[in-house]
């Protein structure tokens, strides 16, 4: 049987790794990175990566589980916002910019849909 504070643990895991997951959505959603911070994020991650080496050394599960998630949802903001920034920024012409348009929408579509307003970035999704 879990102790209670065991399951403390595991709740503030489940709480803390959610907690970036409305960030991740509303990226989704709307296509608009701009507003979010890339130092911020990617301080975050970093953050979470240490507390990942740390967690996974001393044996605290809940902490390990937790940053993993956090850290995983961080960098999917980052992956985001860079590959928005592209896609904004680069001319459409741009080997880059097309590479990372089919790798973001490969993974949106793979994602399923996250909004039901109709809106899909998916080609063939009717």
């Amino acid at each position: 049987m879990i102790a209670d504070i065991e399951l403390i643990g595991f709740m503030a895991t489940f709480l803390s790794s959610m907690s970036v997951m409305p960030q991740v959505i509303k990226i989704y959603r709307t296509r608009d990175a701009s507003s979010v911070s890339a130092i911020t994020f990617l301080t975050l991650g970093m953050g979470n990566v240490c507390w990942n080496y740390y967690s996974l050394h001393s044996g605290i599960l809940p902490m390990f589980i937790s940053s993993t998630f956090f850290m995983v949802f961080t960098f999917t903001v980052l992956a985001l916002k860079f590959t928005l920034w592209i896609e904004k920024h680069l001319p459409e012409t741009s080997l880059l910019r097309q590479d990372f348009s089919s790798v973001f929408n490969k993974y949106a579509c793979l994602g399923g849909r996250l909004s039901n307003r109709g809106t899909s970035f998916c080609p063939n999704s009717g």
